[in-house]
């Protein structure tokens, strides 16, 4: 990313491209998210950067973002499972749907898992048991029996089951 460098002697200012292409700009985001798809060791989940090494835990509840209310939704991308240092994972109380991805098994680390209060769908994987020692909480959903017999009645809690078949 080019920043602008001002040279006193004739007022003038050398400027560069920032990431957005604006000239004299200071936007970063679009370099961020263009070393995120192109570095394999970072991965790209809801168009933030995370670090595969570095991140260890991750809490997006209740439709925060980096701290800022937003209502994240649409799908748990299966790239999440690229994190596989994370030991917290927590997304619940968002508006998240589709179906847990398989990928989620890779996390075999996390001792914290959090997906309720959704509106996950479809058949809970059973790479979901592959985690240890954490029993994944995914109350409050719309997922499907039969469950991985690794959940306890207490984690799946209420399903709307009315579109399962």
């Amino acid at each position: 990313c080019g920043v602008c460098d001002s040279d006193d002697t004739n007022n003038n200012t050398t400027c560069e491209q920032d990431c957005a292409g604006n000239w004299g700009g200071d936007a970063i985001v679009d370099c961020v998210s263009n070393e995120c798809t192109t570095e394999p060791e970072n991965v790209e989940l809801w168009d933030v950067c995370y670090s595969i090494a570095e991140t260890d835990s991750l809490d997006i509840s209740g439709n925060l973002l980096n701290g800022v209310a937003g209502g994240l939704s649409g799908e748990i991308p299966p790239e999440i499972g690229n994190l596989t240092n994370l030991t917290y994972l927590r997304l619940s109380r968002n508006q998240l749907s589709s179906s847990i991805p398989p990928e989620i098994g890779n996390l075999t680390n996390l001792t914290y898992l959090y997906l309720s209060r959704n509106q996950l769908s479809g058949t809970i994987p059973e790479e979901i048991c592959n985690q240890g020692d954490t029993t994944p909480s995914v109350q409050n959903n719309q997922l499907c029996p039969p469950y991985p017999s690794c959940l306890s009645e207490y984690a799946i809690g209420g399903q709307d089951t009315t579109n399962c078949p």
